[in-house]
């Protein structure tokens, strides 16, 4: 029921063109409560069994950062639900310093197509939301700030860093750096079709998958050592 009211007040917002400081704070304080207050989904199972289990099981594939962050929590005493606070408090806090660099202007919009579509994604899965709302951070600091007068060098670093530390918490994420080497390296006007092309990509990807085993085409290019990496390409929930 929260859910309707929180997605109706946005919807609202958006259609009479205003703008509310105590919905958006309500909005937070939601997103934050549902995504560290799932427990009925297989990744949250998962990263329940690893919290508990931390001093014990160790797998780079699983993300070095992350588990390392585990391990800090579990001997800080740490219970796994306020772990997961934190990590949704971080993710929601990034979310907006995104939205604030980027100066959206319709934020309940924003905010109502989140709640409607990626936001049970990021429910489900917090490790990669983790990852992907540092990437956020790192992409508008490093493209919006140095537009205007930002250090451009200094933006550069902070995007690096910020694309590392997301692959440290997610080894897939390792991916974002195509974005960034792409960005340096051609013409201004083709890096602005980059985003329609990865999505046009990924479209593609989503209609055929089902035709044929899209993780086992790459398997034979990556070999034998990721079968980790194979079981992820399998699975819908990772």
């Amino acid at each position: 029921a929260f859910y309707i009211i929180i997605l109706s007040l946005n919807l609202f917002l958006c259609i009479i063109n205003r703008k509310s400081k105590v919905v958006i704070f309500l909005s937070a304080l939601f997103m934050i409560l549902l995504i560290s207050g799932n427990d009925r989904s297989g990744d949250t199972e998962n990263y329940l069994v690893s919290y508990n289990n931390v001093a014990y099981n160790f797998s780079f594939y699983d993300g070095p950062l992350f588990w390392y962050a585990m391990r800090f929590c579990k001997l800080m005493g740490i219970d796994f639900f306020q772990f997961k606070i934190i990590c949704a408090l971080i993710i929601i806090c990034n979310y907006f310093f995104f939205i604030r660099n980027i100066k959206i202007k319709d934020i309940h919009f924003l905010m109502a197509f989140y709640l409607l579509y990626i936001f049970f994604f990021d429910i489900e899965q917090f490790r990669n939301a983790l990852a992907f709302s540092l990437y956020l951070l790192g992409y508008s600091i490093y493209k919006v700030k140095t537009e205007k007068g930002y250090h451009l060098k200094r933006g550069r670093v902070i995007f690096f860093v910020l694309i590392l530390l997301s692959t440290a918490i997610h080894a897939l994420t390792f991916f974002y750096l195509i974005t960034f080497i792409v960005d340096n390296l051609i013409n201004s006007k083709i890096s602005k079709l980059i985003p329609y092309m990865v999505v046009t990509l990924l479209c593609c990807l989503k209609l055929v998958s089902d035709q044929f085993d899209l993780g086992g085409v790459i398997y034979k290019f990556i070999g034998n050592g990721s079968v980790k990496l194979r079981a992820y390409l399998q699975n819908r929930v990772t």
